[in-house]
């Protein structure tokens, strides 16, 4: 859940209150998709409950997509106190919104077909499920790094977050750059989300988790050099302050880019065509 949240900070720069919000639909839908699809295939329970969970984060990316489109392009360039209100006011709308779609009672999931039990560890027990979480964090973690790092559409991401204008001015198509990160970074939180299913019923308390999570997101999106180039080690400069170092090299690297791939069309010209 943080790491879709810092994605979406570093690109943007907007601290997104509405974060926690799809963490709730996430869970609110992963337990009504799960239900629905047992009564679909009730000899197939682990196709039911994987099946929810990718839903539950593809459903919520699309959700994501239309209010970074609809609502959060039009604050981009107005002032941060708007932003923070605006992104508030997203959670009090999405919350009624799952009040009028699930109703006031809490939705309880299935338990994960396979990963019942609990595995014995100095002289403890610990869920099977747990442990299947807590693997979960490294995966997530190596495959946003493959996606950075080894990608066109992450090289465009690491050099927004460094100097977006630069960027723009390079050729990369930034309004379809921002739609996309906000939709991956609620796809996360959808998922973190889903994957509570077994541990805890949906209930609209959910949104609460933003508060959490920014906190966890303010302090660490400032250690140096991150995966996104965000550097908020000196007190003379604003936390997040993009490192020079890192913009210099990632805009040089996308001026390479712009160069090379900007009319060979596919996915890479994608990022580079006009708005």
């Amino acid at each position: 859940m943080a790491s879709g949240l810092s994605l979406i900070f570093g690109v943007s720069r907007i601290v997104n209150f509405a974060h926690g919000s799809f963490y709730m639909l996430g869970l609110y839908v992963a337990c009504t998709a799960a239900g629905w699809l047992q009564t679909i295939v009730p000899q197939y329970d682990a196709l039911a409950y994987w099946g929810a969970v990718c839903l539950s984060g593809m459903l919520v990316a699309v959700l994501g997509y239309a209010i970074e489109r609809g609502v959060l392009r039009r604050l981009y360039a107005q002032p941060e106190l708007m932003q923070l209100l605006s992104s508030f006011a997203l959670v009090l709308i999405i919350r009624d919104a799952a009040l009028a779609i699930f109703g006031a009672e809490d939705l309880l999931g299935p338990r994960a077909p396979g990963l019942a039990g609990y595995v014995s560890l100095f002289d403890r027990r610990f869920p099977v499920y747990d442990l299947f979480l807590i693997a979960v964090g490294p995966v997530v973690l190596a495959s946003l790094w493959l996606l950075l790092k080894r990608s066109a559409w992450g090289l465009c991401v690491r050099a927004a977050s460094e100097d977006r204008d630069m960027c723009a001015l390079l050729g990369v198509n930034q309004p379809r750059l921002m739609a996309s990160v906000f939709a991956l970074g609620s796809a996360l939180a959808a998922l973190a989300g889903a994957l509570q299913m077994p541990r805890e019923p949906a209930h609209r308390a959910g949104h609460v988790k933003t508060d959490a999570c920014g906190r966890i997101h303010h302090h660490g999106a400032c250690a140096h050099d991150s995966p996104l180039g965000i550097n908020g080690q000196s007190t003379d400069e604003p936390a997040f302050a993009p490192s020079t170092r890192n913009s210099t090299r990632s805009t040089a690297a996308i001026a390479r880019y712009a160069d090379c791939d900007r009319y060979r069309g596919g996915i890479h010209g994608y990022w580079l065509s006009g708005s």
